[in-house]
Protein backbone atom coordinates (compact mmCIF):
# COMPACT_ATOMS: atom_id res chain seq x y z
CA UNK A 1 0.00 0.00 0.00
CA UNK A 2 1.75 3.35 -0.70
CA UNK A 3 2.61 5.23 2.15
CA UNK A 4 2.63 2.29 4.53
CA UNK A 5 5.69 1.89 6.41
CA UNK A 6 7.81 -1.16 5.01
CA UNK A 7 9.69 -3.71 7.25
CA UNK A 8 12.31 -6.03 6.70
CA UNK A 9 12.80 -8.55 9.42
CA UNK A 10 15.34 -11.69 9.73
CA UNK A 11 13.39 -14.62 10.62
CA UNK A 12 16.57 -16.48 10.52
CA UNK A 13 17.78 -14.26 13.57
CA UNK A 14 14.61 -13.81 15.96
CA UNK A 15 15.70 -11.06 18.14
CA UNK A 16 17.29 -9.10 15.36
CA UNK A 17 16.30 -5.40 14.90
CA UNK A 18 14.02 -4.78 11.92
CA UNK A 19 14.67 -2.05 9.65
CA UNK A 20 11.60 0.28 9.35
CA UNK A 21 11.07 3.43 7.17
CA UNK A 22 11.59 5.07 10.87
CA UNK A 23 14.97 3.39 11.44
CA UNK A 24 16.06 0.10 13.40
CA UNK A 25 13.19 -1.38 16.01
CA UNK A 26 14.13 -4.40 18.42
CA UNK A 27 11.93 -7.71 17.63
CA UNK A 28 10.97 -9.82 20.64
CA UNK A 29 10.23 -13.45 20.22
CA UNK A 30 8.07 -15.77 21.80
CA UNK A 31 7.15 -19.81 21.87
CA UNK A 32 4.20 -21.37 22.65
CA UNK A 33 4.24 -24.87 23.90
CA UNK A 34 3.40 -26.42 20.23
CA UNK A 35 6.12 -24.71 18.42
CA UNK A 36 4.16 -21.32 17.27
CA UNK A 37 6.62 -18.67 17.08
CA UNK A 38 5.52 -14.87 17.26
CA UNK A 39 7.47 -11.95 16.53
CA UNK A 40 6.60 -8.49 17.88
CA UNK A 41 7.56 -5.15 17.40
CA UNK A 42 6.27 -1.91 18.37
CA UNK A 43 7.13 2.00 17.00
CA UNK A 44 8.59 4.27 19.22
CA UNK A 45 5.71 6.77 20.01
CA UNK A 46 6.19 10.69 21.19
CA UNK A 47 8.05 10.53 24.58
CA UNK A 48 5.64 13.12 25.61
CA UNK A 49 2.60 11.07 24.71
CA UNK A 50 0.62 7.92 26.56
CA UNK A 51 0.60 4.70 25.11
CA UNK A 52 -2.17 3.28 23.59
CA UNK A 53 -1.55 0.23 22.13
CA UNK A 54 -0.69 -3.33 23.81
CA UNK A 55 0.17 -6.62 22.68
CA UNK A 56 -1.29 -9.44 24.50
CA UNK A 57 0.95 -12.67 24.56
CA UNK A 58 -0.13 -15.90 26.30
CA UNK A 59 2.31 -18.39 25.15
CA UNK A 60 0.41 -21.36 27.55
CA UNK A 61 -2.70 -21.08 25.41
CA UNK A 62 -1.42 -19.76 21.95
CA UNK A 63 -3.57 -16.32 22.03
CA UNK A 64 -1.91 -13.10 20.34
CA UNK A 65 -3.65 -9.78 20.09
CA UNK A 66 -2.98 -6.50 19.44
CA UNK A 67 -4.68 -3.61 20.95
CA UNK A 68 -4.69 0.27 19.61
CA UNK A 69 -6.17 2.82 21.24
CA UNK A 70 -8.47 5.30 19.85
CA UNK A 71 -6.35 8.75 19.93
CA UNK A 72 -8.50 11.79 20.63
CA UNK A 73 -11.39 9.91 21.71
CA UNK A 74 -12.15 10.21 25.41
CA UNK A 75 -9.53 7.75 27.01
CA UNK A 76 -7.74 5.64 24.87
CA UNK A 77 -5.46 4.40 27.29
CA UNK A 78 -8.31 3.00 29.49
CA UNK A 79 -10.06 1.74 26.79
CA UNK A 80 -6.90 -0.15 25.68
CA UNK A 81 -6.44 -1.55 28.98
CA UNK A 82 -9.97 -2.69 29.45
CA UNK A 83 -9.49 -4.52 26.07
CA UNK A 84 -6.14 -5.96 26.52
CA UNK A 85 -7.43 -7.37 29.82
CA UNK A 86 -10.74 -8.73 28.37
CA UNK A 87 -8.74 -10.72 25.89
CA UNK A 88 -6.40 -12.20 28.30
CA UNK A 89 -9.22 -13.43 30.15
CA UNK A 90 -10.58 -15.00 26.89
CA UNK A 91 -7.43 -16.70 25.90
CA UNK A 92 -7.13 -17.86 29.99
CA UNK A 93 -10.63 -19.56 30.09
CA UNK A 94 -10.55 -20.32 26.28
CA UNK A 95 -13.89 -19.17 25.86
CA UNK A 96 -14.69 -16.99 22.32
CA UNK A 97 -13.44 -14.07 21.80
CA UNK A 98 -16.68 -12.23 20.84
CA UNK A 99 -17.02 -12.73 24.56
CA UNK A 100 -14.03 -10.79 25.22
CA UNK A 101 -15.38 -8.60 22.71
CA UNK A 102 -18.86 -7.84 24.89
CA UNK A 103 -16.96 -8.29 28.21
CA UNK A 104 -14.74 -5.08 27.15
CA UNK A 105 -18.06 -2.84 25.52
CA UNK A 106 -19.88 -3.56 28.96
CA UNK A 107 -17.60 -2.45 31.14
CA UNK A 108 -16.38 0.62 28.96
CA UNK A 109 -20.49 1.47 29.06
CA UNK A 110 -20.55 0.69 32.81
CA UNK A 111 -17.44 3.30 33.48
CA UNK A 112 -18.91 5.55 30.86
CA UNK A 113 -16.12 5.68 28.62
CA UNK A 114 -16.22 7.66 25.64
CA UNK A 115 -14.12 6.33 22.80
CA UNK A 116 -12.54 2.77 22.46
CA UNK A 117 -9.41 0.77 21.07
CA UNK A 118 -9.60 -1.45 17.67
CA UNK A 119 -7.85 -5.18 18.06
CA UNK A 120 -7.48 -8.26 16.66
CA UNK A 121 -7.10 -11.15 18.36
CA UNK A 122 -5.87 -14.90 17.43
CA UNK A 123 -6.20 -17.81 19.73
CA UNK A 124 -4.82 -21.27 17.98
CA UNK A 125 -6.44 -24.58 19.07
CA UNK A 126 -4.56 -27.33 17.34
CA UNK A 127 -4.26 -26.96 13.17
CA UNK A 128 -7.48 -24.51 13.69
CA UNK A 129 -6.85 -20.35 14.17
CA UNK A 130 -9.56 -18.49 15.75
CA UNK A 131 -9.74 -14.59 14.77
CA UNK A 132 -11.86 -11.97 16.52
CA UNK A 133 -11.31 -8.68 14.89
CA UNK A 134 -12.78 -4.75 16.04
CA UNK A 135 -11.06 -2.15 14.06
CA UNK A 136 -8.41 -1.44 11.63
CA UNK A 137 -5.74 -3.49 13.43
CA UNK A 138 -4.11 -6.61 11.91
CA UNK A 139 -1.97 -10.20 12.77
CA UNK A 140 -0.43 -12.19 9.99
CA UNK A 141 -0.27 -15.75 10.08
CA UNK A 142 2.55 -17.74 8.14
CA UNK A 143 2.60 -20.96 7.73
CA UNK A 144 6.69 -21.94 7.78
CA UNK A 145 6.43 -25.18 5.71
CA UNK A 146 4.34 -23.47 2.77
CA UNK A 147 5.02 -20.27 2.92
CA UNK A 148 1.57 -19.22 2.56
CA UNK A 149 0.33 -16.48 4.56
CA UNK A 150 -2.68 -15.32 5.77
CA UNK A 151 -3.92 -11.79 7.18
Amino acid sequence: MEGSPQSIIDLERPGSPIITESGPQEVREYRTKSGVVAFVTERAGHPERLNEDAVVIDTENEGFAVVDGMGGQGNPVLATRIVAEELEKAFQTRSLLLDAHQSAQLRMRRENLQGGACYTALQINGKYARIQQGGDTGIVLVNTVTGASYT
